[in-house]
This record gives C-alpha cells, structure tokens and sequence, in this order.
C-alpha cells in the first residue's frame, strides 16, 4: 500500500505541474503568435522553434494540442489510483481509464514523433532523422500507451475470470 500512496502523491504532484505547463505554453503561445509585433525584440524566446512563417505556428498548435491531450491521459491514469487503494484491481473503471489512457499516450507519442519529424524537414529543408532524446522519450510514450492498452486487456478479462469463477462455487 505504501508504493501505491507514493505513486498517488507523485502522480498528483505530476498532473498539478502539468497543469501549470499547459497554462504557461497557451500563454506563451498567444503572446509568441498573436501579440509577437508588440513585444520587444527577444522578449519571448521559444526553444526549438524558429517562426518562418504559419507552418511553424500550425506546427506549435499541434504540439498544444497534443500536450492537452496528455493532461487528460495522466488525469485517466490519476483516477485509477483511489480504485486501487481500496483493493478493486479489476474493476470496468480502471480498465476504461487505463484503456482511455494507453490509447492517448499513443496518440501524443505518434502526434509529437510525427511533428518533430516534419518540423526538422521543415527547418532543415532535407529529409533525415537525427537520433536524440526526444525522438526516444516520444517511443517511449508509444510504448507506455501500449502497455496501459494491454493492461486493460488483461484486467479486463482478469475481471471476467474472477466474475465467472464466483459462479461456479
């Protein structure tokens, strides 16, 4: 029970600072692209992105988006936790919220995989992968997805077992 009140604690603490990272990239994000000519020449300074032109913004607002979706991916897995505090490991709600949870790591890590790609072709104006930590924090996210997709799976039938085995007492 320790480890589990250990990951609640981390996982809210995680989610919380998530939060606040999503609020500061809208912002940063309306102020960088909605307000840059009223700002002071290096005010606001956007790592990894040089403004070209729109398709870096559409580039920008992909990743938003993205990263919205991944608050609500750890809010799925922060819902779990309490169910499994109390023991109810094979519950249909833990295995919604893993399912719900594998399914949009997959799609963040595939999202974000696929606009770092593009983006450096973009900047870059040549085709070629250059082999850094984002591109493997970003299979690690797929892989993750892939896990919690699995576990569903197994708690769900993990969960039929145990229903069809209280039936034939």
């Amino acid at each position: 029970m320790k480890t589990i009140k250990l990951l609640k604690k981390l996982i809210d603490v995680f989610f919380v600072l998530l939060l606040l990272s999503l609020f500061i990239y809208i912002v940063v994000g309306i102020l960088y692209f909605g307000f840059s000519d009223l700002l002071p020449e290096g005010a606001i300074e956007v790592q990894d992105f040089i403004v070209k032109d729109k398709a870096m913004s559409i580039f920008f607002t992909i990743l938003a988006i993205a990263f919205g979706f991944f608050v609500k991916g750890v809010f799925h897995l922060r819902k779990t936790i309490p169910l499994l505090l109390t023991g109810d490991y094979f519950s249909e709600t833990i295995t919604k919220h893993f399912r719900a949870c594998g399914i949009i790591f997959i799609y963040v890590g595939l999202t974000a995989l696929l606009v770092h790609l593009i983006s450096q072709w973009y900047l870059n104006s040549i085709i070629w992968i250059r082999i850094d930590t984002q591109i493997y924090m970003f299979l690690f996210l797929i892989i993750i997805g892939l896990f919690f997709k699995l576990f569903s799976i197994v708690f769900s039938k993990a969960r039929d077992l145990k229903q069809e085995n209280e039936l034939t007492i």
